[in-house]
């Protein structure tokens, strides 16, 4: 009886010994699995603050790039303004002159 508890208890033993065997390695399997992906998500997140970062220095230029066309086209606008109103200004001179000459030519007519 003695000697068969003892056997008994060698195989319930060595079977735990085997379990607990295939519980650490299924163990170091998903730490090494989670490992790999704790390192994937690392450069995942890496990759997501580096393109951030592009993204709002892009916006940034962008931004920059704007305000400069638009001061741009503020200037042109109005150099298209005075060129305007120069040439009805000039337009207004040379009617007056026209006006005077003919005037001056009906008195020397006359």
């Amino acid at each position: 009886f003695i000697e068969k508890t003892n056997t008994d208890t060698h195989i319930s033993h060595a079977m735990l010994h085997e379990k607990v065997q295939g519980l650490e390695r299924e163990h170091g399997d998903r730490a090494a699995r989670l490992e790999r992906k704790c390192g994937e998500l690392g450069e995942h997140v890496s990759r997501h603050m580096q393109l951030h970062e592009e993204g709002s220095e892009m916006i940034m230029r962008h931004g920059e790039e704007l305000a400069e066309r638009r001061h741009e086209h503020s200037r042109l606008e109005d150099i298209a303004h005075q060129e305007r109103s120069d040439r009805v200004n000039s337009h207004g001179n040379l009617s007056d002159q026209i006006m005077t000459l003919e005037e001056s030519l009906r008195a020397d007519v006359q």
